[in-house]
């Protein structure tokens, strides 16, 4: 049996959250006394047990935050809490669990955080560790105590506001007892036992009916199976008759192919003699072509002819080698040429830099001297008074410059140290003045946040007093509200008529049996129709199928009846369509031959376009050839005006040139003769002054200097234009051969295409009727072909409705003379209606019920307004004794208040001198910081005034020093000399180029003549090898006539008529069989798919199948009911006999205690829901109620007895609830069990508790735990002496509580 040892509180309600505040009990056996006055703490510790071993909060404080102590008043913004409870389970076996948490001050909430909970046990002797990461410690807790959370919440660790639950509204109650009994499960598995069984009873049903059709299904697909056998035997014969035809028919197909092969044969060999005679044609045309363009044709032999063109072509070469090094050689001249006048441009760059670069050298001198000079009489150097200045005396004068410097930065830093030596000591005085100021501001605010401490406490004082000042007044309205409400109650109570409307309940339960019965008269009779109507459903299912046949018949008659009547006329039969498809097969064929001899003609005229095509397209490519190099030459201009142009325009460049060479012969004589007499070398007019003079020749040497620029562009643009023209001269040949190809040879053949294009149009036109005839035969063909398996799908639809019409009128003579008065719909139409009375007359029980209800809630509402009115009357008298020392308080306060007032006037007045000392010392200290800055940019300022003058002169000096090192005097000369040695250079290099522009001229007018005869000699070479492939070409034509002539075509074509007509007749034949034979493919893969549909596929499988579930369910569900009948008794066993044994505890338990005369024993009753039990559909429950006995009358006890008598039978009640159900768990506790009673059921409550310790004494871990306010109380229970020692419960100054053991002893003393 489990029982408590120990449990520690630290940080929860009252009990302070550090660890000197962490208070711990000790539990004893048989009997824990915790003593108290009201708010000291003594409920938390019944709150704690609850939480620790079922989880659950106390009431109002559902999210945990109130549980936890105060942030507030622990002035924390974070506080945890800690459980530890130490108990045997129900082994024996001693077991700890610590349960932590945290409460959060937020700004408007406090935030409640659960952390990890501990169950610590030892296990074969290690101690093992279990945490709610890995558990739940709550259900765990409940198998280690062996009581159910049911219990521990309601009976064991009840709280005091929910103690008096016996007696609360029937529904709070039932469900209590319901959770306390451990019903709820096993009424929930009866319930799910009875669904369960009746899904069941309605699957029985469902599966009877389908084992019937399933029945059904299997005879059918055992039909069918028969009929696709028979099929098969008739498909075999029609294989045999096909494979018969076939072997007729392929040695006639083998020769046909063979006469078709050797007319392919002559057909070729017409073809190719058509293209060599086309080929030949254009070839002598082409060559008749070369003759008509030839001025001269070479009457040698062709090896004399070839021996002739190559002498000529390799004395061309050697021209054209000529003009090629002739143009790499001045190619050359022109790159040199361009090359010494780019390095005269970089010299004569180079000279005027260099000349700029002396003209700053001489001025740096002179700056640096003029500079000194200033400086020396500024500052009063001597030895500086004359220019120039050597290197020895500029050394010197930066010697001076360096010392000046020196004794200024050492006159800056002695300033500088001096101030700040000055600066520190004010700052110490500063801060020696600041410390004695900050410590005394701290004891200051001190002082002040003590008083305003002590306001608030005052504050909070004063407010308890004046509610306890108005609490008088609060008490006398309380006593007035209690009479009236008890006056209201009675009042209610006398009006309610609850008996009168119970009477109704019980008419309206009787009126739902009855119409319960005749609901199930009803069922027995629409179980007894679906009996019957195995017969309807066959014959409803045979209706169906003849309606689906004919529905499919009509379907494929509209599917094809317009497509047959416009082809036949009319809806053919299986027979006239087979014969209307062999003569639509003959059609095609001889439209097929037709067409076939049209292709034939249209290949002969392809394969000469296609050779005149190819013509084409080389002479295409020939032109375009030559009249590109054309338009590279000359571009979009007319060829023979482009060349005119470009002679006259080589003309006048040569002329140009020519001048320009002449001028400067002709400006450099001006020159002479100006020089020798300043007269005008053309006017001879003398000029006035030497000045005319020389501004004369400066403009003709300006114009002599352009002369070699213009005149190396002159020749460039000659040289370029004489190229081109020389190029134009060897293209004259082709220009003639574009004219010709332009003008006759394009056109001509063009012509040709044309005319063969048009006579393939024609035939193609042909071809495209031919196809369409083929096509529209082929349609109307694969039209009928696609309606024959549907006109034979209808043929046996037929069949099967004359077989579907005997069956139905067999099954319709089943069913003559047995149908009822009603059908089913109208059965359950009237099952309908009559369960919609029920429906109705439960509505009204169902509101009649309610009413009851809302009338006992709103008696139990009425008493338990008077309970509150009298409990807060009660409080309020409690707190008038609290008055006298909460004046206390308040006048230590006030004495406290006024000496720290005091204390804060003097901290003042020693403040207010020593802020005007501290703002003089600031002052003082801010004055040296201020001079010490002005000296020392002074002293800076001419530190920079000395360097910037000696950084003057040293800059002068190394651009000075610069320009001698690098050498730059010297360059200038150097590059002065080269410039003379590259005029003579360029000179040289003109002359040459213009003797090689003479020798090219010459060169190029030769090869132009040479190419033009070359041309000449190609055309006649042309000539010949085209005259040698005519004459090959009219012998391969000769020899392919000799072979045509050795064939006979037309025996062949008459052998070939007679096998075709052969052919026909045994493909008629075999497409006759065929058609039957797909025929009966189509019934085989009809009777198959039908096999494979969902009805009959495994048909004989899934009768055996449901028959199997159908048996073994009927069993499964006959188990069901008897499973259901013995749960129900036993639940029903158990209940009566664990009522039966509480019962009798309460009445021992009654009158033992009870001292009054107006009751003699109180009971639960416990009535089985006669709207529930009535019907057999629906669960048995169970009504609680508490009922007082005088004599043999027995009346609800809710609502009728006093504060006392609802206290006494609650906690009665819980007793005998423990002695019944905490068989495992021998604790119990009662909180406040004194509340209400008087001292004479008081003294009486003692003694029976007394005598439950007593008698369970025996038992080892039985423990008893009675919190209590009651001293007296008390003493009657130490009296008794089942304990040493006692707890009591009080708060210390902060207002936390504590846990002190005391000597039982001494209070019986």
């Amino acid at each position: 049996m489990s029982s408590l040892v120990k449990m520690s509180i630290q940080g929860i309600r009252s009990f302070g959250p550090d660890d000197k505040d962490k208070q711990v009990i000790k539990f004893f056996n048989p009997l824990t006394i915790i003593q108290g006055h009201n708010g000291a703490g003594k409920t938390t510790i019944i709150e704690c047990l609850k939480y620790m071993t079922t989880g659950d909060f106390p009431p109002g404080c559902a999210r945990g935050g109130s549980f936890v102590h105060d942030p507030k008043i622990a002035h924390e913004t974070e506080v945890k809490g800690q459980i530890r409870l130490q108990f045997r389970d129900v082994n024996g076996q001693l077991v700890s669990v610590q349960k932590s948490m945290m409460a959060t001050q937020k700004v408007k909430k406090v935030d409640f955080k659960t952390m990890e909970g501990v169950i610590t046990r030892d296990k074969h002797g290690q101690r093992v560790s279990l945490s709610s990461r890995c558990a739940e410690i709550e259900r765990e807790m409940i198998s280690l105590l062996g009581v159910s959370k049911a219990v521990l919440t309601n009976v064991i660790f009840c709280h005091q506001e929910d103690s008096n639950w016996p007696l609360s509204e029937g529904k709070t109650l039932k469900t209590k007892f319901d959770e306390i009994f451990s019903a709820t499960r096993y009424i929930k598995a009866l319930e799910a036992i009875r669904k369960f069984k009746l899904d069941q009873g309605h699957t029985i049903k469902e599966h009877q009916t389908e084992i019937k059709y399933l029945k059904q299904n299997k005879e059918k697909a055992a039909e069918i199976k028969e009929q696709q056998s028979q099929t098969e035997g008739r498909l075999a014969g029609s294989k045999e008759s096909i494979r018969q035809i076939r072997q007729e028919l392929q040695p006639v197909e083998e020769r046909i192919d063979k006469i078709n092969a050797k007319a392919n044969e002559i057909h070729q060999l017409e073809k190719r003699i058509s293209s060599l005679q086309s080929r030949k044609t254009q070839m002598e045309r082409d060559m008749q072509d070369l003759r008509d363009n030839l001025e001269n044709i070479f009457s040698g032999s062709t090896e004399q002819l070839k021996r002739q063109l190559s002498e000529h072509q390799g004395q061309v070469e050697e021209n054209e080698d000529a003009v090629r090094q002739l143009e790499m050689r001045m190619d050359q001249v022109t790159r040199e040429g361009q090359r010494y006048g780019r390095e005269r441009g970089d010299l004569l760059v180079k000279q005027g830099k260099l000349q700029q670069e002396a003209t700053l050298h001489q001025q740096n001198i002179q700056d640096r001297d003029n500079l000194v000079l200033r400086l020396a009489q500024q500052l009063g150097l001597e030895g500086f008074s004359s220019a120039p200045f050597n290197d020895r005396r500029i050394a010197r004068f930066h010697e001076c410059m360096k010392q000046r410097i020196d004794e200024a930065v050492a006159m800056a830093t002695s300033v500088k140290r001096d101030y700040e030596e000055q600066e520190a000591a004010a700052q110490k005085k500063v801060d020696d003045l600041r410390d004695t100021k900050t410590k005394l501001e701290q004891t200051q605010r001190l002082k002040q946040d003590m008083m305003n401490k002590n306001k608030r406490e005052r504050r909070e004082i004063e407010t308890e007093l004046s509610k306890v000042d108005a609490s008088t007044e609060r008490i006398a309205s309380l006593g007035a509200d209690l009479a009236r409400k008890e006056r209201e109650l009675q009042q209610v109570e006398e009006s309610a008529h609850i008996p009168q409307l119970k009477e109704e309940v019980l008419q309206l339960q009787n009126e739902k049996r009855q119409l319960d019965g005749q609901l199930g008269q009803l069922d027995a009779e629409l179980h007894q129709m679906h009996l019957q109507s195995s017969v309807r459903t066959q014959l409803e299912m045979l209706r169906k199928d003849k309606v689906g046949k004919e529905d499919s018949i009509r379907k494929l008659k509209q599917r094809h009846q317009s497509e047959l009547t416009d082809l036949m006329g009319h809806f053919p039969s299986k027979t006239e369509l087979v014969e209307w498809l062999s003569q639509k097969q003959q059609e095609i064929t001889q439209s097929q031959r037709r067409t076939q001899k049209v292709h034939q003609e249209v290949s002969s005229l392809e394969a000469r376009k296609k050779m005149l095509t190819e013509q084409l397209k080389k002479r295409e490519q020939e032109l375009d050839k030559y009249e590109e190099q054309l338009f590279d030459v000359c571009g979009s201009q007319d060829f023979d005006v482009e060349m005119d142009e470009l002679g006259d325009h080589i003309q006048k460049l040569q002329d140009q040139k020519g001048a320009l060479v002449g001028t400067r012969h002709l400006y450099t004589r001006f020159i002479s003769e100006l020089q020798k007499e300043p007269s005008c070398p053309l006017c001879e007019r003398r000029f006035g002054d030497d000045q005319e003079v020389k501004e004369l020749v400066d403009f003709i040497k300006q114009k002599i200097a352009r002369v070699p620029t213009e005149l190396n562009t002159k020749d460039q643009l000659l040289r370029q234009q004489q190229q081109k023209y020389d190029t134009m001269m060897s293209l004259k040949p082709i220009r003639k051969q574009v004219v010709d190809l332009k003008d006759h040879e394009v056109p001509d053949i063009k012509s040709k295409i044309s005319t063969i294009n048009q006579e393939i149009e024609q035939k193609r036109t042909q071809i495209t009727e031919g196809d369409e005839l083929f096509a529209t035969l082929s349609m109307e063909e694969e039209m009928a072909k696609a309606c024959k398996d549907d006109i034979a799908m209808i043929e046996r639809y037929r069949t099967e409705l004359r077989e579907l019409e005997k069956k139905i009128a067999q099954q319709s003579s089943k069913l003559a003379g047995s149908d009822s008065g009603r059908t089913i719909e109208e059965v359950n139409s009237a099952k309908q209606d009559k369960q919609l009375q029920v429906d109705n007359t439960a509505a009204k029980l169902e509101q009649k019920r309610q009413q009851i209800s809302d009338l006992s809630e709103r008696i139990n509402a009425l008493k338990m307004e008077v309970n509150t009115v009298a409990g807060e009357k009660l409080r309020l008298e409690s707190e008038l004794q609290r008055m006298k020392q909460l004046e206390d308080q308040k006048a230590e306060l006030v004495s406290v208040y006024q000496e720290l007032q005091r204390e804060i006037k003097d901290t003042q007045e020693k403040l207010e001198p020593l802020e005007a000392r501290l703002q003089g010392l600031r002052r003082e200290k801010d004055d040296i910081t201020r001079k010490k800055e002005q000296a020392v940019e002074r002293a800076k300022n001419k530190v920079d005034q000395e360097k910037s003058r000696k950084n003057e002169v040293a800059g002068l000096d190394a651009e000075i020093d610069r320009y001698i090192e690098q050498g730059r005097d010297k360059l200038l000369q150097e590059t002065e000399e080269k410039l003379q040695v590259l005029e003579n250079k360029v000179k040289k290099a003109e002359d040459e180029k213009e003797k090689m522009d003479t020798r090219m001229q010459t060169l190029r007018k030769e090869v132009a003549n040479q190419k033009a005869r070359e041309r000449e000699l190609q055309d006649n070479l042309q000539l010949r090898k085209r005259e040698e492939e005519v004459n090959k070409i009219a012998g391969e034509i000769s020899d392919l006539e000799e072979e045509l002539g050795g064939l006979d075509a037309r025996s062949i074509e008459q052998e070939k008529r007679k096998l075709v007509e052969k052919q026909d007749q045994l493909l008629k034949e075999k497409y006759v069989a065929e058609g039957r034979m797909r025929g009966l493919e189509e019934e085989i893969r009809r009777y198959r798919k039908e096999l494979q549909s969902d009805q009959f596929k495994d048909a004989d499988v899934k009768y055996r199948d449901m028959m199997i579930v159908l048996r073994t369910t009927e069993l499964a569900n006959a188990d069901l009911e008897k499973y259901y009948k013995a749960l129900d008794r036993a639940v029903m066993s158990y209940h009566h006999m664990k009522m039966e044994e509480i019962n009798k505890i309460i009445q021992e338990l009654w009158r033992n205690t009870y001292r009054g005369q107006d009751i003699d024993t109180i009971e639960i009753r416990s009535a089985e829901d006669t709207t529930t039990a009535a019907s057999k559909n629906m669960r048995r429950t169970y009504n609680y109620r508490v009922v007082m006995v005088k004599g043999e009358t027995a009346l609800d006890m809710r609502g009728r007895c006093s504060a006392g008598q609802k206290v006494l039978a609650s906690l009665i009640i819980r007793l005998a609830l423990a002695e019944t159900f905490c068989i495992n768990c021998g604790v119990l506790a009662l909180d406040e069990p004194t509340t209400n009673l008087d001292r004479e059921n008081i003294e009486s409550l003692a003694a029976a508790l007394m005598d439950i310790v007593k008698g369970r004494s025996r038992q080892r871990n039985f423990q008893l735990l009675v919190i209590t306010h009651d001293e007296e109380f008390v003493d009657l229970l130490v009296h008794a002496n089942f304990t040493q020692h006692f707890w009591r419960v009080s708060k210390d100054n902060d207002g936390l509580s504590q846990l002190v053991k005391h000597d039982a002893a001494a209070l019986q003393d």
